[in-house]
């Protein structure tokens, strides 16, 4: 008996999932994947990482050439300049036989998972950031430049200030902070000697030092304060901005993303930034469970209670060692 299969896929700057399921929630097969940005690892690389993904989850029902009813991919940089036609076309050529099929940003997989298809903010605050506002069906975006030009508040730009702050302080051109003892005492060496190290591990290897400073901060260092006090403050900006685009209070904001299961304060202090209009959500399901809903949405379906409850189940069983978010 032929089955009824939708493809949903979601995908960050460090890694990405995909999953096939039926129409009542029922998770069928999982895949997980390296990185999906463009904009870090180039087109060819993150279609390839995709393309593994489909691979894998279609094999049991036909590979790529399966017949599919609704196809949905979000992932980090969908929405960046024309990224969004051009990966519409790769994803037709890659799936020849899927019905309905649509892709866009990794922040809409993780706006629907929390708040379906209402009207609201998604702010993503992980290795990069983004905000992304959906009202009437119109999507605009605040911030999610790339670590290069953007991605302020995220655990990269985190983590950068205090490697900053740390060398600086070093160098005798900074006051002195914490930061110098605990970056070394994570890496195992001085951080001088450690400056190949950070230039060959890139993005990654410097977000990683984002819990550092917020540990420092909690310890009472002026410094690590000062940069939290920042990055909350970039966060809630673009919150303020984005909000300029909705037509209603309060402006439900969905956050996702590593920086705020760092230290459960952070929410708290990117509140203290906003005014009571600004209500935070954090998703029970993870973004790929929004990825799965906006797949359901091309096909005039409106998934309710049950579908929810059955996809947790059946998703639960391809997570042994957890999820980009905690399910429940």
């Amino acid at each position: 008996m032929s089955l009824d299969l939708i493809l949903a896929a979601d995908g960050d700057a460090d890694r990405s999932e995909t999953i096939l399921l039926t129409p009542d929630g029922t998770v069928l097969t999982h895949a997980d994947g390296g990185p999906a940005n463009p904009s870090d690892i180039g087109t060819e690389r993150a279609v390839s990482n995709l393309q593994t993904m489909f691979d894998k989850v279609l094999a049991p029902y036909g590979g790529l050439s399966a017949s599919l009813q609704s196809v949905y991919v979000g992932f980090a940089g969908g929405w960046v300049g024309d990224n969004q036609k051009r990966y519409y076309n790769i994803l037709r050529g890659l799936l020849p036989n899927a019905h309905s099929l649509d892709n866009s940003s990794d922040a809409i997989n993780a706006l629907t998972s929390g708040i379906g298809q209402e009207d609201g903010i998604s702010l993503i605050a992980g290795m990069g950031s983004i905000a992304l506002v959906r009202c009437c069906g119109t999507i605009n975006q605040v911030g999610g430049w790339g670590y290069l030009i953007g991605d302020e508040g995220s655990s990269f730009e985190l983590g950068r200030m205090g490697l900053r702050e740390t060398l600086m302080a070093i160098d005798g051109r900074g006051e002195m902070t914490q930061l110098v003892s605990l970056i070394a005492w994570q890496i195992g060496k001085p951080i001088v000697q450690a400056v190949p190290d950070i230039y060959s591990g890139g993005k990654r290897y410097i977000a990683r030092l984002a819990p550092l400073v917020i540990q420092a901060a909690q310890n009472g260092d002026a410094i690590a304060t000062r940069l939290v006090e920042t990055s909350t403050c970039q966060l809630a900006q673009m919150l303020l901005t984005g909000s300029r685009y909705l037509n209603e209070t309060p402006y439900r904001v969905v956050i996702t993303g590593s920086l705020w299961d760092i230290d459960g304060k952070m929410q708290s202090i990117v509140q203290d930034h906003l005014d009571e209009r600004f209500i935070l959500v954090r998703p029970d399901l993870p973004p790929i469970y929004g990825a799965a809903l906006e797949a359901m949405y091309l096909l005039g379906g409106e998934p309710d209670i049950a579908f929810k409850k059955r996809f947790a189940e059946t998703y639960r069983r391809f997570q042994p060692h957890g999820s980009k978010q905690t399910v429940t």
